[in-house]
């Protein structure tokens, strides 16, 4: 019989959307406040991605950047912290209630990248209080390698590549 242990803590990281820097300047030091110093900035995105967040945003121009935070976290935390970045959106909102700012929290270890997200689906599973965790990414031969289901983003070289320098910097902690 296997005994239980701890968990090993994780890098918390974060992709954020935003229309405008004042607005991804206001989120960052929030999010500091609660998570410590962001370690990790990558270069910003335009998010041309996808077409699905331009109604509620209002806007085609949707930018987006991803970033670690230095303190790690126990991965039990992980729907705790989504749920507190979904209280942050709701403090940015536009004109017709949407979001102007979109927050996607996850954990990096050396193995995967997991996402928290509040819609269900077959390959999440529920963690507590409606927050589901979903394996975006799993590392293969040092490079994180998408799944079938992986958003598209998140699929993009250059942005696995900023997940491989978090990892780096992960190491190191």
């Amino acid at each position: 019989m296997g005994k239980k242990k701890a968990f090993n803590k994780e890098k918390l990281i974060a992709g954020i959307m935003f229309l405008e820097k004042s607005d991804l300047d206001a989120t960052f030091k929030i999010l500091t406040r609660k998570y410590g110093k962001i370690d990790y900035v990558s270069q910003i995105y335009n998010f041309d991605f996808t077409e699905y967040y331009n109604s509620e945003m209002l806007s085609s121009n949707i930018k987006k950047i991803f970033i670690s935070f230095d303190r790690l976290v126990n991965p039990e935390r992980l729907s705790d912290i989504k749920i507190f970045t979904n209280k942050i959106e709701k403090k940015f909102l536009n004109s017709e209630k949407g979001r102007i700012v979109n927050i996607d929290p996850g954990l990096l270890n050396l193995g995967h990248i997991v996402l928290a997200t509040t819609k269900p689906m077959g390959h999440r599973i529920a963690l507590k209080k409606g927050i589901y965790g979903e394996v975006t990414m799993i590392n293969i031969k040092k490079e994180f390698q998408p799944l079938k289901w992986t958003y598209a983003d998140y699929q993009d070289s250059r942005i696995k590549e900023d997940f491989f320098k978090i990892r780096e910097i992960f190491k190191k902690q």
